[in-house]
């Protein structure tokens, strides 16, 4: 599901195309994109009947003085994310953009390092409706962290209204569910190891590439192909033979000892 730094750039496509409903579309976009990956991966996965029980903590009213500790924590967390990602990424994002691969400072970003490698990765992206390089190059930077996204196309000096409706929405919706932040890709790295990690990274990239590959055909050719989507994910998720789990037949029982 989105994270906080994403729902800076919902915020951005909400105020720039001026739609307010928009952002409970993305995340609707976001559970449909949940849903057929987790098939996906159920697909490939080895099935696994154990029982897993998670003890949940007795819920209580917070007061006053809970909630803004926890007010305070997070908005230090912030202001300290600022400081070491944000702006340091800022800052390369504007070097990129203003010096050549000989390292000569120009003042025309089409011959900027930034420029050069969006344009290279351009092709790429074309199917999903912002194959211009500075969306491109502006992605690429979110990989440090969501919200350099924004602040990349700030310095860039572009704007979500250079792209049609649909190839901005598709250009919020892979940064919602690509790969996420290096941070998040370092945690994954120490629980998972690095083999998993990788493999991680790049379904999440294939995975949101051709996802919003098929939403920009689907904005393109019109909204009514909205109840075929619902079909298909009703056809999908038929059970089929799959291994139940329910703990209630007699294949759970017997594979659990019950």
């Amino acid at each position: 599901m989105p994270c906080s730094a994403k729902t800076l750039l919902v915020g951005l496509f909400a105020s720039q195309f001026r739609l307010g409903w928009i952002w409970l579309g993305f995340y609707l976009v976001a559970i449909v994109s949940i849903f057929f990956g987790g098939k996906i991966l159920n697909a490939f996965s080895k099935r696994d009947n154990s029982l897993f029980a998670f003890e949940m903590p007795p819920y209580r009213m917070p007061d006053l003085w809970t909630a803004t500790k926890l007010m305070a924590k997070r908005a230090f967390e912030f202001i300290e994310k600022a400081f070491l990602v944000i702006v340091p990424a800022s800052v390369v994002s504007w070097v990129l953009s203003n010096f050549t691969f000989g390292f000569v400072y120009t003042n025309q970003l089409e011959n900027s390092i930034l420029a050069e490698i969006g344009k290279f990765f351009a092709p790429l992206f074309a199917p999903l409706g912002f194959g211009k390089w500075q969306f491109v190059a502006s992605t690429l930077c979110g990989l440090t962290a969501k919200e350099t996204i924004i602040s990349t196309l700030q310095v860039l000096g572009t704007t979500l209204n250079s792209l049609s409706f649909e190839g901005a929405f598709c250009f919020v919706c892979f940064n919602l569910t690509t790969i996420p932040c290096l941070a998040t890709v370092f945690a994954i790295a120490k629980e998972l190891g690095v083999f998993k990690t990788i493999k991680t990274v790049a379904f999440q990239f294939v995975f949101s590439w051709g996802f919003c590959c098929l939403l920009h055909f689907l904005l393109k050719i019109g909204w009514w192909t909205a109840p075929l989507v619902a079909v298909a994910a009703f056809l999908f998720n038929k059970k089929g033979n799959r291994t139940c789990d329910c703990l209630k037949c007699n294949k759970c029982k017997k594979s659990l000892n019950v």
